[in-house]
Formats: C-alpha cells, structure tokens, sequence
C-alpha cells in the first residue's frame, strides 16, 4: 500500500489602507458636494480563492452613519443607509463613498451602490458592524496584489450647522479559501 499527501501552501491575504484620515475640506451649507479619495489593496496568496472588502460607519452611535457633529448643536451629513445618495440635486445632503475596480475589468467586482459609474452619486453607508457592507470582492485567484480607490462624497444641505464633522468609516477585509 502506498500513502501520498500534498503540503500546500497555507493561504493568505493581506490587506492595506492608504490612509488613515482624510479631510473633504470645508463645505459650505448649500454649496456643493465635496471629494476625497485614497486606497485599499489586496494581494493573495496563489491557494486563496479570493478576497473581499466591507464598510460600515459610526455617525452619531444611533441613528445613523455620516459625518457628525458631536459638539452643540449637534449636526448629521446622514448617510441614508442600503442605497446611494445623489448629492447633485439642489439641496441634497448627506456622506458617501464609491470604490473602483482595481484592474478595470477581470474577476473584481464592486456591488451597483458603491460603483463610481455617476458623477456625484455615493453608496450609503449603514451604521455599526451589523450594517457592514460588501463593497469590493473577487471570486477568483489574483496573481499580484491589487489596489481600488475609495472616493468620499459630503455635501452640506442649507439647514447645516457650521462646525467640525466627522466619521468613523470601518473596514472589514478577508479572503475566500
């Protein structure tokens, strides 16, 4: 009797953040919306069969996701949740973001909320970890590493009250083995 085994190489993905913050600089209250953008990158393992990216925000801690003013009088740029926002619209408000494909084409894949196919439309983010959601993922090997650019959208309605915003945007990456 002959016994065969094959030692594979264990399975990874690694996952990187450009950046740690980002300012959308000032917005003014019935201005226009406003853009930021920075990057996430993936690479895998030749024995991983793909990896994905999730989102969500804190915003005020119970309402909603969005960019919040903590401080009297207190303020939310909501992020409405499932869907997207459109933020061209004379006084629209509220805080999205888009993703890009990495490679422009191939197994990447980014849900139809968070695509940048529309200029000034946003994926809505929901608020704490049960409202993550699937923004990028490949169902597939990749042969290097891969990187998309996240662009934040804000825009201040007229009713919006003057002070510092901010969010709290968390990010949930892994692999498919």
């Amino acid at each position: 009797m002959t016994i065969s085994a094959t030692v594979s190489s264990v399975p990874s993905v690694n996952c990187t953040i450009g950046s740690n913050s980002v300012n959308l600089g000032s917005l003014y209250p019935g201005g226009s919306y406003s853009t930021i953008t920075h990057q996430i990158s993936t690479s895998t393992s030749t024995t991983t069969s793909g990896y994905y990216w999730a989102a969500y925000g804190t915003g005020d801690g119970s309402t909603d996701a969005g960019l919040y003013k903590s401080s009297a009088t207190t303020y939310l740029l909501a992020s409405t949740g499932s869907g997207t926002i459109d933020l061209t619209g004379a006084g629209s408000e509220g805080f999205g973001m888009t993703v890009s494909d990495p490679d422009g084409g191939g197994a990447a894949a980014i849900p139809s909320d968070f695509s940048n196919a529309s200029p000034g439309v946003f994926g809505a983010l929901d608020r704490g970890i049960a409202g993550a959601q699937l923004i990028l993922y490949q169902n597939g090997s990749q042969s290097s590493s891969e990187s998309a650019t996240v662009t934040y959208g804000a825009r201040a309605g007229s009713s919006a009250v003057a002070g510092s915003y901010s969010e709290n945007v968390i990010f949930v990456c892994g692999g498919y083995y």
